[in-house]
């Protein structure tokens, strides 16, 4: 397991020839461990942040530490797994073929890291092997995904809004297969998403962010017992964290609409 650290990162981008702010001092730690969520509106710096936990991008100031090691370190270690919104998976290769692709990249297996053949079973796709990713549904796209990104191991997951382009009943049923998932794998995880309940139903932590630049607003801890159950949704703890985190999202607008 690994901690993940974030230490008054900063990120600038240039656009048009003059310099924008996207990510402005946030400092965060993830446990060893841990479920997060990361929650805001477009242009918060959501995915930027992760992005940068995963050496896809490199902060302009600030420091980050995956299991103590620069995230370049760490990911050429394979210590971090990222699955996207598309499953960007190789429409000509098959299931079991899209869940190898890093195997060939890397040139073989990483210690004792799992077989597909096994992740396959993990991520409940067993029988569908040789299918090819126009043969599946999108929810089942997004298991290939993530077993894909589980292939090498890593201590930490990434995960930039896997379900968001899911109707609501497969996206609940994937969150409780990825809680899963998470809990026999031991991964330290972060999920980006723009859904309130899915935040709070996944997370130990909710990290509020909000935009023009993006800013930590706050981090809401989410004590609600695991293993999660979808009957949770309906109890008033689940609600009262929902609020919690909607307050922290759009206090002053619900401030204006109650006083109205």
């Amino acid at each position: 397991m690994t901690e993940i650290l974030i230490d008054h990162v900063v990120k600038d981008f240039e656009i048009d020839r003059r310099s924008v702010r996207a990510i402005d001092d946030i400092s965060l730690t993830f446990p060893s461990g841990s479920f997060s969520a990361l929650i805001g509106p477009s242009g918060c710096g959501k995915s930027t942040l992760l992005r940068l936990v995963a050496d896809i991008l490199a902060p302009t100031t600030g420091t980050i530490r995956v299991g103590g090691l620069p995230p370049g370190e760490a990911r050429l270690r394979h210590e971090i797994g990222f699955v996207f919104q598309d499953a960007s998976l190789l429409p000509w290769r098959t299931v079991l073929e899209n869940i190898q692709l890093p195997l060939e990249v890397a040139g073989g297996p990483i210690g004792d890291g799992p077989r597909p053949e096994n992740l396959i079973r993990l991520v409940g796709l067993s029988g569908f092997e040789n299918a090819k990713p126009a043969q599946l549904s999108g929810g089942m796209q997004q298991r290939v995904s993530i077993a894909r990104a589980l292939t090498l191991r890593p201590k930490v997951l990434l995960l930039d809004e896997p379900f968001g382009a899911l109707d609501e009943i497969t996206r609940q049923r994937m969150n409780m297969e990825l809680l899963r998932i998470w809990q026999e794998t031991g991964t330290t995880a972060i999920l980006v998403t723009h859904t309130i309940g899915e935040a709070v139903f996944m997370a130990d932590r909710v990290h509020v962010l909000a935009a023009h630049p993006g800013r930590l607003v706050t981090s809401i801890e989410v004590d609600l017992p695991r293993p999660r159950e979808l009957a949770m949704l309906q109890t008033p703890a689940f609600n009262h964290f929902e609020n919690a985190v909607r307050a922290a999202l759009f206090g002053d607008e619900l401030k204006a609409v109650a006083g109205g």
